[in-house]
């Protein structure tokens, strides 16, 4: 999964409150287990939708150089049909739709090369 995405925020002393939105990407690996007449079948497919995120969050510099953040990302996905082959002539198309909520944290160490 990847994103390509801009931040834009209001800063308070030491604290970023941010909105960030962008486009996004997810490589999916999709396996269907064989039911019905198919048991003991089954068979995998991949695919790779494009789609967007929203997200927000919050980063405090604690310190000259450091600051940490929390950040919640909701990845959206459109609806795509993946095919599943099984022997003979029978094969499945699924609709395949996914929403995917992401919360990160993390510190930033801000390297200061310049006078």
């Amino acid at each position: 999964m990847g994103d390509l995405s801009i931040r834009v925020g209001f800063d308070w002393d030491r604290v970023l409150l941010y909105a960030k939105a962008g486009g996004a990407l997810a490589h999916n690996e999709l396996t269907y287990t064989g039911t019905g007449p198919f048991v003991g079948f089954d068979s995998g497919t991949s695919n790779t939708p494009f789609g967007a995120l929203a997200g927000v969050g919050v980063e405090w510099a604690f310190a000259r150089n450091w600051s940490a953040f929390v950040e919640y990302d909701h990845y959206f996905f459109s609806a795509n049909t993946v095919t599943f082959s099984f022997p003979g002539p029978a094969n499945f198309l699924v609709n395949v739709s996914q929403n995917i909520d992401v919360v990160k944290g993390g510190m930033n160490l801000r390297l200061n090369f310049g006078p």
